[in-house]
Parts: C-alpha cells; sequence; structure tokens
C-alpha cells in the first residue's frame, strides 16, 4: 500500500480546492520530475471515483511507456481499479472501462465510441499545442461535440512553460 507523501497530499488538497472554485475550468498541476506524478494521478482517480461513483476517466499520454507506467501505478495503489488500456502499442483497445489509460494516437479518433467523458487528465501536458490544433485540442473537442459537455480537462506536467 502506498502512503502519499506530504507534498503530493497538499497537491491533491489544492487541485480539489481549486476545482471547487473553478468549477468550470481546467487546471494545470506543476509537478517536477521525480515528484510522483503518477501516484498523484493514481490516488486523484480513486478519490473521484469514491467521491462521484459514476465518473467516467480517460488519462492521456503520447507514450505507450507512460501509458504503462500510470497504469501499474493506479493498480499498486488501488488494486481492483475499474481501469483499462487503450494503445496500439500495448496490444490493447479497451474504451468500455471507467479509467481509461490511453495513448493519444490510439484515442484520439475514438471519443465518438467513448460516451460521456466526465474527466480527461493528461500527463505531459506541456504537450498539448497552445493553439486549437493537435491530436489533443481534436480529441477535447470531439469529447466535447459526443456528450462530454461538462468535461474537466486536468493537465499534469513538470515544465508547464516552454521556451
Amino acid at each position: 500500500m502506498y502512503q502519499l507523501r506530504e507534498y503530493q497530499e497538499r497537491t491533491l488538497t489544492e487541485l480539489y480546492s481549486w476545482l471547487k472554485r473553478h468549477p468550470d475550468g481546467n487546471p494545470v498541476v506543476d509537478a517536477c520530475v521525480g515528484a510522483g506524478k503518477s501516484i498523484i494521478i493514481a490516488e486523484f482517480c480513486k478519490r473521484a471515483i469514491a467521491q462521484y461513483p459514476k465518473t467516467r476517466i480517460v488519462m492521456c499520454v503520447a507514450s505507450k511507456e507512460l501509458c504503462q507506467q500510470n497504469l501499474e501505478k493506479l493498480l499498486a495503489i488501488w488494486e481492483d481499479a475499474p481501469a483499462g488500456v487503450c494503445s496500439a502499442s500495448l496490444g490493447e483497445k479497451d474504451l468500455e472501462s471507467q479509467i481509461i489509460f490511453a495513448t493519444i494516437g490510439s484515442i484520439a479518433r475514438s471519443a465518438h465510441q467513448l460516451g460521456v467523458v466526465d474527466l480527461l487528465i493528461i500527463d505531459e501536458c506541456h504537450n498539448v499545442n497552445p493553439d486549437n490544433a493537435g491530436m489533443y485540442r481534436e480529441f477535447i473537442n470531439d469529447l466535447k461535440q459526443f456528450g462530454s459537455k461538462h468535461l474537466c480537462t486536468i493537465g499534469f506536467t513538470g515544465t508547464p512553460f516552454r521556451g
């Protein structure tokens, strides 16, 4: 069983506080390399579903390695998590689970098959195009078009600003 470090717990407390103050917002969590973003994401997913049992979550990344790492942390924290994987490079295309860990290249064109998604978590969100273009932006727009009207997108990164 994982015990969150004090700064990881504080990160979650501050994230929930921010979301309460900005219910229509889309926050970015800035956590440096080695801070345990995968653990923070896993605990956030567990708490979100504990608080709102029907919550549907997609956790999206660019690489299969990060997809696998994030899923492994969730399963280490929550062994029977209702989670699946949508990643061609990992050989899985689950679009039904309550929590889906996905690579953006494998899920980007599947928004119409997902139904309602309440939370979209993007690890390494500095990869999201600042303009309204690119796979991540198209996926977000498609999720909203196909039923996720109240979608909250939460980005995690250690490098929120690029030179």
